[in-house]
């Protein structure tokens, strides 16, 4: 909320037997009655989590509203004096404008906006903001998995480096550089003397 949202919704998952998160048909459930309670007629989620990188959970909501959907926008402009929406989105070899109505979803590519950065005024701002604090069962959703991981075989290593972020291993990585440079050089001087 520091970043710009005016209030928000905390809602609590628990694991049962072992279950871990919920799935993504389960978050686009949670998610349509947090639509259809608030009113809203645009809802943008990221493409993908970074639990499973599924890339279902904006699908299954357009599904759910019986919404019009655009995925993987780069970039969205609302036409003014229309319900119409201009998604940009980047495929193989370009880009492709798409036009919808709203009400809409669109899932988006990491290219669509500049991060932004919590501000310790903005912290301090967020703390008095509201939050709506609640169970999966407050919302007649139920959190019941119905995939098992049976087995991962292959690149997990890979994948788990990915999940925890790319730029997380370069940071490791130029860390490690830095540390490495540092310790030639200061063995060099040594040496020298």
């Amino acid at each position: 909320m520091a970043m710009g949202a005016d209030r928000s919704i905390h809602v609590e998952v628990e694991a049962k037997d072992g279950e871990g998160d919920l799935e993504p048909l389960g978050v686009a459930k949670l998610l349509q009655k947090v639509v259809e309670k608030e009113g809203s007629n645009f809802v943008i989620l990221g493409k993908q989590s970074i639990d499973d990188d599924s890339n279902q959970t904006g699908q299954m909501l357009a599904g759910l509203l019986n919404w019009s959907q655009a995925t993987q926008a780069s970039k969205i402009e609302f036409e003014e004096g229309s319900d119409n929406v201009k998604v940009i989105r980047e495929v193989d070899g370009g880009v492709e404008t798409l036009r919808g109505k709203l009400p809409m979803v669109v899932t988006t590519d990491l290219r669509l906006n500049e991060p932004r950065y919590a501000s310790l005024p903005n912290i301090m701002k967020a703390k008095k903001k509201e939050m709506k604090k609640g169970k999966l069962e407050d919302w007649g959703v139920e959190g019941r998995r119905r995939l098992k991981i049976l087995k991962v075989e292959g690149k997990w290593l890979l994948h788990v480096l990915w999940a925890w972020g790319v730029e997380r291993v370069y940071n490791w990585r130029s860390a490690y550089i830095r540390r490495q440079n540092w310790a030639d050089s200061t063995l060099q001087n040594h040496h020298h003397e």
